[in-house]
């Protein structure tokens, strides 16, 4: 009905795919500092918390993709990579006064606070699935496989001034480097609207068995070495949740598509929260990251 398919040709072909994202990043837990509007903040405490602005980052994902002649099966790989750094810093103005939020020293108010965060992701996933078509015009792909992710995650937030002392700060530093493989499966669909022009869908979830090494420094412009410098490892299993919508067009020899996608990781930002450094009391926590953004891919014949 719509001439060639536009994602299968006929018999056994191998592909070669090319993405190039353009995405987004939002940790949950990264709060550094709060801004009330009184200079003298008194219990309770009322304010605006300062986090991140998102900042689309670019990346690239490539892979390949062989169609066996056998019943429409296929195999799938691709390696994604992307990486991201965001900052922020507040200043104290007239009638304001900054609060910190990180860190265990005990600090009324300082005049400023800064915060920095960098990630290096890597996602490795190999996919077995078989196309399907559920009438001339919709197709579906179910698929099973392995997915592997691999996050490195360092905040890095200081406080100046203020009930420190002229010149004096405090910096908090902390850092996740998490890997995890598991099970995925998820199903694809591509919808035809002719003349080679197609939309399609797609959503998947991933159980993920991993771990993570996570740090924790703190220091102090008053102390020669750091106040607190302390190291564990977290083991867990967490869930990714993915999914993309996106309008394309293609034949057998060359595909093109722009999507919109995004990834959601439960629990994958494993850094840790220090509550009293003379006691050492802290605890770890379960924040979740997103990404998300536009993805422009190319599909070619080889």
């Amino acid at each position: 009905l719509f001439g060639i398919d536009p994602v299968y040709g006929a018999g056994k072909e191998r592909y070669f795919t090319c993405d190039m994202l353009n995405w987004s990043v939002s940790p949950s837990g990264t709060s550094f500092a709060c801004t009330t509007s009184s200079a003298s903040p008194q219990f309770p405490l009322g304010g605006k918390t300062q986090d991140f602005d998102s900042k689309w980052k670019r990346g690239v994902r490539i892979g390949a993709q062989e169609r066996f002649n056998y019943d429409g099966w296929d195999l799938k790989f691709q390696f994604t990579f992307y990486r991201a750094h965001l900052a922020k810093e507040v200043t104290r103005e007239l009638n304001q006064a900054i609060v910190p939020l990180k860190g265990s020293v005990v600090v009324t108010t300082v005049e400023r606070a800064d915060s920095s965060y960098f990630i290096d992701f890597y996602n490795y996933d190999l996919e077995l699935g078989r196309k399907t078509d559920f009438t001339p015009a919709i197709s579906f792909r179910p698929f099973i496989g392995i997915k592997r992710g691999d996050l490195k995650q360092t905040q890095e937030s200081c406080y100046l001034g203020g009930s420190l002392g002229d010149n004096s700060f405090y910096r908090v530093k902390e850092s996740s480097d998490y890997w995890g493989m598991g099970a995925k499966g998820g199903i694809e669909t591509w919808w035809q609207l002719g003349n080679n022009w197609y939309i399609d869908a797609l959503v998947s979830n991933t159980f993920l068995y991993g771990s993570a090494d996570i740090k924790y420094r703190e220091q102090r412009s008053s102390s020669s070495g750091d106040v607190i410098d302390i190291e564990t490892k977290d083991r867990r299993i967490t869930p990714v949740t993915h999914w993309r919508l996106g309008l394309g067009w293609g034949n057998r020899f060359l595909n093109v598509r722009v999507a919109y996608e995004g990834s959601y990781w439960w629990q994958h930002n494993q850094m840790m929260r220090m509550y009293e450094c003379r006691n050492l009391r802290y605890e770890g926590r379960g924040d979740s990251l997103s990404l998300q953004g536009v993805t422009f891919s190319t599909s070619i014949l080889f």
